[in-house]
């Protein structure tokens, strides 16, 4: 411990030394400087009298500050992480806006107001990316971690599966991105597309109003309008049920027994649910989903717990994402058990 106290006394000897040496220096440049006359700077001497002493004061400080900046940038050429930098620039910039306003007050007064709002507002925004990109960050760095684990989890469950020879079904990333196509397509083209040229229509007839035909023609374009307008919100949602279900969806057929498993949501709201089909009543295959009505059990998981429903009948929607060998298992299972009910 004495040789740690002996290091920390000559570590604070040197920070005196340099700020000794720092503070010198600048008092010799600042004398000089009262050499200089004010008339020929186009300042009042009491305007030049003020820089001097704040030149003197805080010259140590912003050059301490800006080398401190230029180091932070340095450790980026080492590797460092992003927060390595980030804190260390932004904090430095914010006490330098501020050191400058305070200097800028007290020799120009009073501050003309677009140079006053012009420090307002990069101080405030220095200190809302100070306060907020750090917690961005650590929320995007808790969501990613926590997506990788939870990835893990399910390769396991999967690999557990298998082991016990049950056939896992899972979504076929062409044939998802193939599945998302036409949703995409609805509420990224078709709304704002028909808003497009409804309004570019409206805009060609505002000044031929009188006539009855261009009028039914407005009213037309601007119902069209409406309903694309309004309905954009339910096909954006159509999307992302059509994106979130076919990623997260899971079929596990065991034997005589169908398990439908997903989630929705993530880290501490993430829900987790497994159907199992009781008795079959029917299905169909349409162009998009495969509709499997029955009875069915549903285990549900959470942060908070486990529950369990049913039975009840209920008809589960099936994105048809599957690999097509997998999907073809998938309806030989339901025609067989389709049979084995109406043998009955």
């Amino acid at each position: 411990m004495d040789w740690l106290r002996e290091k920390r006394r000559i570590r604070f000897g040197k920070w005196v030394l340099k700020a000794a040496v720092s503070y010198a220096v600048f008092i010799s440049i600042g004398l000089l400087l009262s050499l200089v006359p004010a008339s020929g700077l186009g300042l009042s001497e009491e305007m030049f009298f003020n820089l001097r002493i704040f030149f003197m004061l805080f010259g140590p400080i912003y050059l301490a500050l800006i080398v401190k900046i230029l180091l932070a940038f340095l450790t980026v050429i080492k590797g460092k992480g992003f927060l390595n930098v980030f804190l260390p620039v932004v904090f430095s910039l914010l006490i330098l806006e501020l050191l400058t306003l305070f200097v800028c007050i007290v020799t120009f007064a009073p501050l003309p107001r677009a140079a006053s709002n012009a420090f307002i507002c990069a101080i405030a925004l220095t200190a809302l990316l100070l306060l907020m990109v750090p917690l961005v960050l650590s929320l995007v760095s808790g969501y990613q971690g926590d997506k990788a684990g939870y990835a893990k989890k399910r390769a396991g469950e999967k690999q557990k599966a298998v082991r016990w020879d049950v056939m896992v079904l899972e979504s076929d990333p062409v044939r998802r991105k193939r599945y998302l196509r036409l949703p995409k397509i609805l509420a990224l083209l078709v709304c704002p597309g028909v808003c497009l040229i409804s309004g570019f229509v409206l805009a060609l007839t505002k000044n031929s109003q009188e006539l009855l035909t261009i009028q039914l023609l407005r009213e037309s374009f601007l119902a069209l309008m409406a309903v694309a307008a309004f309905s954009f919100i339910p096909l954006l949602m159509y999307w992302g049920n059509c994106s979130g279900t076919s990623l997260v969806q899971r079929v596990y057929l065991a034997k005589d027994q169908l398990y439908y498993a997903g989630y929705s949501g993530s880290m501490e709201e993430r829900v987790e649910f497994l159907f199992t089909l009781i008795h079959l009543e029917g299905y169909r295959v349409g162009k998009r989903a495969i509709h499997i009505r029955g009875q069915f059990t549903k285990k549900t998981k959470d942060f908070y717990g486990s529950g369990k429903k049913g039975p009840f009948t209920k008809t589960l929607w099936l994105p048809r994402t599957f690999p097509v060998e997998q999907e073809q298992v998938l309806l030989q299972f339901l025609r067989d058990k389709a049979a084995q009910i109406s043998s009955l």
